[in-house]
């Protein structure tokens, strides 16, 4: 960051709002509202340097050139601005956690359908990864929580979609563009949720094998006979268990019953039971500095999981998300840059990702975000890039840069 843009920063924001990061060189723009952020976005336009929107600063980091970024943090924009229970909505910031909002909703009985990747997780890092929860399957993916949201632009402008209610677009839905952008099109400053009501009864049953493989082919089975599974993951490494799967389940009393007898009778084994009142998500425990994951067709797995072991086998703990078609991976060093282009030929074989969820560095071992094979419709998209960022200073080098 240049000496003039730091003095324009500190004079517009104060001095408190520049915050020192060890693992970044130059400070951390806090920003307390949308007018700050857009302000901090024309004056980096104006010095032609590029803005990395981050929440907490934990979750994807895949571009090399974020150290030559202003990193600006949403960390203070963390205000519950309005809870209707009686419409089941929620306003908030961008730079609310999801587990302050769990508590906040958790009150009135209700739950927002977003799973936290970690305790730490921001609502304005989950909707611009578009990582769906646990429900995704009831009650639909990450786009179809969010009623409205405000957005500030590449071009500083501060634009708003969809609204506090249920029908409400007027226009395009812009909500569904922007959720899933990766910051790429606008930096969220505030969202509406869709609130649901908290199930009657959470179960989760945990049952412990012998092998990885074991515990994948019963839950892999377990997906295929039992439609009502809220969570099911086979986790290795934790906890002192070899491989365990834990298959959650959420709903009225008498289903989740009904439903636990049927895991039981599909898997015949021991199995323990928990109970949980809260919301019918799980964080997943902590599994290393750093954490590779590898998402894939479910079809994919009985062949790709075999080929990632033999290239990773040294890379314990791991949790297999089986719902989502996610394997994360964590060690506690940078993976070797040679390991990691022979996973991207093994995942571009099975039309799988590869991502580095956690880089305290800033430096990827990933040499870009460019996937191999460039998506349909890029001209168009790259278009829609240009009319919200014109100088593509908003997640620079991703996949829309020209």
């Amino acid at each position: 960051m240049s000496g003039a843009l730091h003095d324009t920063l500190r004079n517009m924001l104060g001095a408190d709002a520049l915050v020192r990061d060890p693992d970044h060189p130059t400070p951390v723009v806090t920003p307390v509202d949308a007018a700050g952020i857009a302000a901090v976005v024309a004056a980096a336009r104006t010095h032609g340097i590029a803005v990395v929107p981050i929440g907490t600063g934990r979750g994807l980091r895949t571009r090399r050139d974020a150290r030559e970024a202003l990193l600006l943090s949403t960390r203070r924009m963390n205000r519950i601005v309005a809870h209707e229970a009686g419409d089941l909505t929620l306003t908030v910031e961008a730079g609310a956690s999801l587990r302050d909002i769990a508590r906040v909703v958790g009150g009135a009985h209700q739950f927002v359908a977003i799973d936290p990747v970690h305790e730490h997780s921001t609502i304005g890092g989950a909707l611009a990864a578009a990582r769906d929860g646990a429900f995704a399957g009831r009650c639909g993916p990450v786009r179809d929580q969010v009623l409205g949201m405000t957005v500030v632009n590449g071009d500083a402008r501060i634009t708003k979609s969809g609204g506090r209610v249920v029908k409400n677009v007027t226009g395009y839905d812009l909500v569904r563009l922007y959720v899933g952008s990766l910051g790429t099109l606008g930096i969220l400053t505030e969202v509406t949720l869709r609130l649901r009501p908290l199930p009657e009864r959470h179960a989760v049953l945990v049952r412990d094998f012998e092998t990885y493989a074991l515990a994948f082919d019963v839950a892999r089975r377990l997906r295929h006979e039992i439609a009502d599974l809220t969570t099911l993951h086979v986790v290795v490494g934790i906890d002192g268990a070899t491989a365990r799967i834990r298959a959650g389940v959420a709903g009225f009393t008498r289903s989740v019953a009904a439903t636990l007898d049927r895991i039981r009778k599909a898997a015949d084994g021991t199995w323990a039971l928990s109970e949980s009142a809260s919301a019918p998500t799980w964080i997943p425990p902590a599994v290393g500095t750093y954490r590779v994951a590898v998402v894939a067709p479910h079809s994919r797995w009985a062949t790709l999981g075999p080929s990632i072991d033999a290239l990773f086998g040294s890379f314990v703990p791991t949790i297999h998300d089986v719902l989502r078609g996610e394997r994360i991976f964590g060690c506690d060093g940078p993976p070797p840059s040679a390991r990691m282009a022979a996973l991207d030929v093994l995942a571009a074989s099975a039309d799988a990702r590869v991502l580095l969820l956690d880089d305290p560095s800033f430096e990827s071992v990933l040499a870009a975000t460019m996937p191999a094979q460039l998506p349909d419709g890029l001209d168009l998209m790259r278009g829609i890039k240009r009319a919200l960022d014109p100088d593509g200073i908003l997640a620079p080098r991703s996949t829309l840069a020209d």
